[in-house]
């Protein structure tokens, strides 16, 4: 097994499903049993593992946005929203083609 974990590691960064399928699953995996949110807390901890590197300059903004505004817990949709957003900020890092009414 720990002879695979830098074959695994490598398909994390490189190939941007078997990422999606790691990350869509974590919400579930991160969840107390029961519940239907994720603690803000431990959706933070979670994304700073995942998203340190595609995400790295806006991260700690919206974190602080969370921690400060929001002091909520994280629905699978927000979870799930924000893949999506990373993927935008990824292709267009100045947001010029963000539509905000869709």
């Amino acid at each position: 097994m720990r002879a695979r974990v830098p074959a695994l590691r490598r398909s994390l960064s490189s190939e941007e499903e078997v990422f999606k399928r790691v990350y869509m699953y974590t919400f579930a995996l991160a969840r107390s049993p029961g519940q239907k949110s994720l603690l803000l807390e431990t959706a933070t901890e979670y994304w700073k593992l995942l998203l340190d590197k595609r995400f790295e300059a806006q991260l700690p903004l919206w974190i602080e946005f969370l921690e400060k505004e929001y002091r909520k817990a994280i629905s699978k949709d927000t979870w799930n929203c924000m893949y999506d957003f990373v993927l935008l900020v990824q292709r267009d890092p100045t947001l010029k083609t963000y539509d905000v009414d869709g």
